[in-house]
C-alpha cells in the first residue's frame, strides 16, 4: 500500500517521493473509498479539501493504518 523512495521526473528535475499510495481502498459500513493513488514528494505542500462527510479524515486514518 505505501512505500518510500520512488524517483519521479517532473519539469526536468528528479524528485524522490516521500509518500506514495497506490490503489488504496476501505469499506466502512455505508462509506467507501476506492482506488486512491497519491504521490507527495519531499518538500511539497499537500492539502486535502472536500465537503463534510467526503472522506478526508477516513483517508488520513487509512493511510496511517487505523482502518
Amino acid at each position: 500500500m505505501k512505500s518510500a523512495g520512488k524517483e519521479t521526473r517532473i519539469f526536468g528535475k528528479n524528485l524522490v517521493s516521500h509518500l506514495q499510495v497506490r490503489d488504496l481502498g476501505v469499506d466502512l459500513d455505508e462509506f467507501h473509498l476506492r482506488e486512491i493513488d497519491l504521490d507527495i514528494t519531499s518538500g511539497e505542500y499537500f492539502v486535502i479539501l472536500g465537503p463534510t462527510g467526503g472522506g478526508k479524515t477516513v483517508l488520513l486514518e487509512t493511510i496511517a493504518g487505523l482502518h
